[in-house]
């Protein structure tokens, strides 16, 4: 016998004992969640959910594709969602923010060529779904009722909105906004953890707008030194806990992110530096992991603009704040990755297909000076920067330089959504699809968060330094004109 001290009775307790372990996991495993549905008039063959993204990098970190039938039907199955959270569904060039509750079974219907008109869901968690779809035609190009009446002022030295007048605009939409939800959900009943999202993300959006007014204010009024009001930064202490898990996955944590961002620290007067961010941070954020996140992702943008040497000390001050290595992983890959590429090595060969699914190399290019553009669709700050690149186009148009655009896009039809938008295209304008950032274009230049920008001269070197953005006007004009040998 192999096991002599296993007589009959034991054998039956531990037969027992391995059905009742294996009920025990069986009944502790989350319940699957699915979303299924159809598609008339399908803009590609694929859907996906991405599920939660890179606190810094912005990559999703979970994703789940499905191929549509002949018939446009499609099934995708999450086995594990931990949380009820908000999650991206992704179809051609379009996308729509979903809440999913663990073992919701939803079904949704959607026209891909008028998507955010007709898009509906039934099934289980239905109602706030087609409240989120509800909101946002709702309030997509809601005018802004001016106080007093008045047409927007254009062009920079006319007058902006004061504070007063800001303040109770603020007041009037948040007030619309809550009559809204208190209305749908006197209709359609929502689950309370979607209620209290819904709530929260109308004080969200109220925080982010507010984030922009100064910006917006001195931009008008040609006076880069303006303050911002306190009111400013009322608005977003009101901000429930920014650390929750659902809320972190939500839109209006990232729009208050990425406007705290590119209207409060990129364009800040005097320049924020390593010894007063954190304390400004800590003001506004409190000691929370988004202060953290506001500080590493700033550690990037450092990174990119100005180099290694001058990042250094963000880093530092980062590494005092948090040991979260989701944080500082991406940030000291990014660090080595710029000290790798300080200029003058051979700049990495890749290979990759345009739009008509034409190679593209960077080889190819060989004896003109490349500029290159690691972006993505969904990247506001990249789509930010396409006007003055296209700028760039034509000041050297005629010139031995080329533009060449790598999409880390991980949706083929949502590229060539964005390539169809103008300005994007033109004669010395050449484009690529790396399919992600896990690929060999993306990993060849340790790109990690985006945009992300080199100059490589006409032997194929990489030009020392960090590439400047096109929107640096006469500093990128200058390293490309170095690079050409002028």
């Amino acid at each position: 016998m192999l096991f002599p001290a296993l007589r009959p009775r034991s054998c039956r307790f531990l037969l027992g004992f391995i059905l009742l372990l294996l009920h025990a996991g069986f009944a502790g495993a989350a319940p699957l969640t699915v979303v299924s549905g159809h598609i008339d008039h399908p803009a590609g063959a694929r859907v996906a959910l991405f599920i939660g993204r890179h606190p810094v990098t912005n990559a999703p970190l979970r994703s789940s594709w499905a191929e549509l039938d002949a018939a446009g039907n499609f099934q995708l199955t999450i086995p594990d969602l931990p949380f009820s959270q908000i999650v991206e569904f992704a179809h051609g060039g379009e996308t729509a923010e979903l809440f999913l509750t663990p073992g919701d079974q939803l079904q949704l219907s959607v026209d891909a060529g008028e998507f955010d008109e007709t898009l509906h869901f039934t099934g289980s968690g239905a109602n706030a779904n087609n409240y989120l779809v509800a909101y946002f035609l709702r309030f997509e190009d809601i005018p802004l009722p001016t106080t007093p009446p008045a047409p927007r002022p254009e062009g920079p030295g006319k007058p902006w909105r004061t504070p007063q007048q800001e303040i109770r605009l603020s007041d009037s939409l948040n007030q619309i906004a809550r009559t809204f939800l208190r209305d749908y959900a006197a209709k359609y009943p929502l689950p309370t953890d979607f209620s209290r999202y819904a709530r929260d993300y109308i004080i969200f959006e109220s925080a982010a707008g507010s984030l922009w007014y100064p910006y917006l204010r001195r931009k008008r009024e040609g006076n880069p030194s303006l303050a911002a009001p306190d009111f400013v930064f009322d608005n977003l202490r009101k901000v429930p806990s920014l650390d929750s898990a659902m809320r972190r996955n939500s839109g209006g944590w990232n729009a208050i992110v990425e406007c705290y961002e590119m209207a409060v620290l990129w364009n800040a007067t005097p320049p924020v530096t390593a010894q007063t961010l954190p304390t400004q941070l800590t003001a506004h954020f409190g000691r929370t992991h988004t202060r953290d996140v506001m500080m590493a992702r700033y550690c990037m943008v450092q990174l990119n603009r100005a180099g290694p040497g001058q990042a250094q000390p963000f880093i530092q001050a980062l590494q005092r704040m948090t040991s979260d290595t989701l944080l500082l992983g991406p940030v000291q890959r990014m660090y080595q990755r710029k000290l790798k590429f300080s200029g003058g090595q051979p700049a990495p060969d890749f290979t990759l297909r345009d739009a008509t699914g034409k190679e593209v190399r960077l080889s190819d290019f060989r004896g003109k000076v490349v500029y290159l553009d690691f972006w993505a669709s969904w990247c506001g700050p990249c789509l930010l920067e396409m006007p003055a690149s296209a700028r760039l186009r034509e000041k050297f148009a005629g010139k031995d330089v080329v533009f060449l655009y790598v999409s880390v896009d991980t949706k083929e039809e949502a590229w060539k959504a964005a390539l169809a938008k103008p300005g994007l295209t033109g004669a010395n304008a050449h484009h690529g699809w790396a399919q992600g950032f896990e690929t060999p274009a993306a990993k060849a230049y340790s790109v990690e968060s985006i945009p992300a920008y080199f100059i490589i001269d006409r032997q194929g070197r990489l030009q020392k330094g960090p590439a400047p953005r096109p929107s640096a006007g006469q500093a990128t004009i200058d390293a490309l004109n170095i690079a050409l040998g002028k």
